[in-house]
């Protein structure tokens, strides 16, 4: 699997300067509830790691009450609020706003907002 992911991100810097990654499971144990952290985590942080001064952010879901840290190796990692926690008249979305020095990601309802300088 590493391959993968490694092969995967050498074809991506060779195209854009700088790049999110989604995954459905938290990868930092400062970024989600620990048990709810993908089992391999120091893996795929090393090898995303590798490659910091291409990748901006790691998004995630899983850990329902979600969580934000930004690492020692200048990656955000956003665990994105569950919508299944809502209340039934209560929203959980976002919509990503790309600039040329920065992005927003703004919440509705239960998301919170937040900006991701794109210069590191």
């Amino acid at each position: 699997m590493k391959y993968f992911y490694v092969t995967e991100i050498y074809h991506r810097t060779a195209i854009v300067i700088i790049m999110m990654i989604r995954g459905h499971i938290p990868i930092h144990p400062n970024a989600g509830d620990e048990l709810a952290l993908l089992w391999n985590y120091a893996d795929v942080l090393n090898i995303l790691w590798e490659f910091n001064s291409t990748v901006l952010a790691y998004i995630a879901g899983h850990s329902h009450e979600g969580a934000y840290f930004y690492d020692e190796k200048k990656i955000h990692h956003l665990t994105l609020q569950a919508i299944v926690e809502c209340e039934l008249d209560t929203n959980a979305f976002a919509t990503i706003h790309v600039y040329k020095e920065y992005l927003i990601i703004q919440g509705i309802g239960r998301i919170n907002t937040y900006r991701f300088d794109l210069l590191k």
